[in-house]
């Protein structure tokens, strides 16, 4: 068993190393120094580390920069594609309305008498223009009371009476929904 040592002092403590300032002073020469080796290592880690950060940063900017650069060359793409969409929407609307105008002439068409020769149609978005001829005045009343009595038109118009020695009496009908 090896022997134990023990601290031995021969000299007396002072007055000083008593004193609350002796026993800081001891404190700061023993303990202090970990404190302040222990911080010296935290400010050369965070040092280092900058480095390393520094590098990560320029990496972020040139691909930000990069980015950015795609983003501005596509902006052109981007404008066309905004405007070409708004055209097929554009033509998808007119479409629809189109179809429906075109049902509603349709409609007008095969049902009128057979009497009424059409010359010309007219189709707008909720309106439809029809130009015909006749030579029975009885057929032009009954095509007037036919869509006048349909629900989906609000309002028949008969906006113009011509007589003719062709074609007997021409007419325009005007219906809107």
């Amino acid at each position: 068993m090896p022997a134990q040592t023990s601290k031995v002092n021969l000299l007396p403590p002072s007055d000083f190393e008593l004193s609350f300032w002796g026993r800081f002073l001891k404190w700061a020469v023993t303990t202090g120094r970990y404190i302040i080796i222990l911080t010296e290592l935290v400010v050369i880690l965070a040092f280092l580390s900058r480095f390393k950060l520094d590098e990560d940063l320029k990496n972020l900017n040139d691909q930000i920069n990069t980015q950015v650069g795609f983003l501005d060359n596509q902006q052109g793409s981007e404008n066309d594609f905004l405007a070409l969409q708004k055209k097929l929407n554009l033509a998808s609307q007119m479409l629809s309305d189109r179809q429906n105008a075109g049902e509603s002439l349709d409609y007008i068409e095969n049902n009128m008498p057979p009497e009424i020769i059409p010359l010309s149609r007219g189709v707008g978005k909720n309106h439809v223009s029809l130009n015909a001829a006749t030579l029975d005045e009885k057929a032009m009343g009954k095509l007037l009371l036919l869509v006048s009595q349909d629900p989906q038109w609000k309002s028949v118009d008969l906006t113009q009476i011509v007589g003719d020695q062709t074609f007997g009496i021409r007419f325009t009908l005007d219906a809107r929904k």
